[in-house]
């Protein structure tokens, strides 16, 4: 074996090594949240989530016991902030349509989970807090999980200004249904 044919496989040997071992030692889970407060009346803001067309399987986080998720079917912002779901799992309540009214100082939590074809997860959370009859709190939570090798690619491409993306796109949403706000 020649020279040139040994340092290409020690070469390609320490190479292999380092991708695998980066690849270990970079994170697969990242994690954003931004908060902001809309000025509304009553249950005019939970008409907001049926407006995000890339997720459109939402579900509500219960408190009781078992913390058990429910799909959403349904938003209807009334003056009585009603938000419609329906259960999605098994047994005497399947397919139940239910109502929950979000009292002011009260919380809800809506999540979705996308996986894309590029082998990565993307959960999002929002929390929706009626502060008072005239502002909501939304807390938005994006965690993202990837398999390898993607997270040394996204890694590479600088997590954070992808998450400033999307937190321009999702405010977007919320600005477009609320102008005033943009400025």
């Amino acid at each position: 074996m020649s020279k040139s044919a040994k340092f290409l496989t020690l070469f390609s040997l320490i190479t292999l090594i380092t991708v695998l071992i980066s690849g270990i030692l970079l994170p697969n889970k990242y994690h954003s949240e931004v908060t902001f407060t809309l000025p509304v009346n009553s249950g005019t803001a939970f008409r907001i989530f049926s407006q995000f067309e890339n997720y459109p399987a939402w579900f509500l986080l219960s408190y009781d016991e078992r913390k058990h998720l429910s799909w959403v079917s349904g938003v209807d912002g009334t003056k009585d902030a009603v938000l419609n779901w329906e259960t999605s799992r098994s047994g005497f309540n399947k397919g139940q349509t239910h109502m929950s009214i979000i009292k002011p100082l009260s919380t809800i939590e809506l999540i979705s989970q996308s996986l894309q074809r590029d082998k990565r997860l993307t959960k999002d959370q929002f929390q929706i807090e009626m502060l008072d009859h005239q502002n909501v709190k939304v807390n938005w939570i994006r965690q993202l999980t990837l398999q390898f090798p993607f997270n040394i690619f996204y890694h590479l491409k600088q997590p954070s200004d992808s998450f400033k993306k999307d937190h321009q796109k999702i405010k977007k949403q919320f600005f477009d249904f609320y102008p005033e706000l943009a400025g």
